[in-house]
């Protein structure tokens, strides 16, 4: 039996991030990751909902955005829940989808990020996942929320440390966040102390905010 995805979520526990990481075994099942939560504290996988969605582009931030589009025509809950997906280098000069999915716990404020077993983590290029709406109407939160939230961070940094060593393509993972205002924005995982050092006004400013990626015109119909 084989490792299918290697699940990383990053929850608010009295004020601290906590992460806990999962080995997801074909034909079902999960074990603690041992190199991430071998003690498997959230007492195991959230429930998710998988909606299948194959991408495929030549450049990985246009990826992101046709995944986004996909989200805002086909799918429910796309402004008040958390959705992801995993992009990875698919030869030939494409990028695509993991699994061609995209999952979510249909959670406003949290969602796994799933990655593909030890094997196959070199292929991995960004991470994608959506910041909804305030619940309640919240122009700075929102504001906020087109940078990657701690947490966001935390899982990246998570898979990059137990991983990089053997994969030191993870270095130069990328975040791809779609804020409130449904843009999509990436970020180097590299630039995480530049960006976490900012402050609450900078970031309602916009300061070192990415540019929207705009286009999908690499991406297959």
């Amino acid at each position: 039996m084989s490792i299918t995805d290697i699940l990383v979520i990053a929850k608010y526990r009295f004020s601290l991030i906590e992460v806990d990481a999962w080995d997801l075994w074909e034909g079902g099942g999960y074990d603690p990751n041992p190199f991430i939560s071998p003690e498997g504290t959230g007492g195991g996988p959230p429930p998710e909902t998988i909606y299948f969605k194959r991408v495929r582009c030549t450049i990985p931030d246009q990826a992101a955005k046709r995944i986004s589009d996909h989200i805002d025509f086909n799918l429910v809950g796309s402004e008040s829940v958390e959705f992801s997906a995993t992009i990875l280098g698919a030869g030939g000069g494409y990028f695509q989808t993991y699994q061609d999915k995209i999952w979510t716990s249909l959670d406003p404020s949290e969602v796994s990020i799933h990655f593909p077993p030890p094997d196959g983590l070199s292929s991995v290029v960004m991470t994608f996942h959506t910041h909804p709406v305030s619940l309640e109407p919240s122009p700075t939160l929102d504001a906020l929320n087109r940078y990657p939230s701690p947490k966001d961070w935390e899982e990246a940094a998570r898979i990059v440390n137990a991983y990089s060593a053997n994969h030191p393509s993870l270095l130069s993972l990328k975040l791809a966040i779609r804020g409130p205002d449904k843009k999509i924005r990436i970020f180097n995982f590299s630039d995480r102390a530049r960006y976490e050092s900012k402050s609450v006004a900078d970031k309602i400013a916009g300061v070192d905010l990415p540019p929207e990626v705009s286009s999908t015109a690499s991406c297959e119909p």
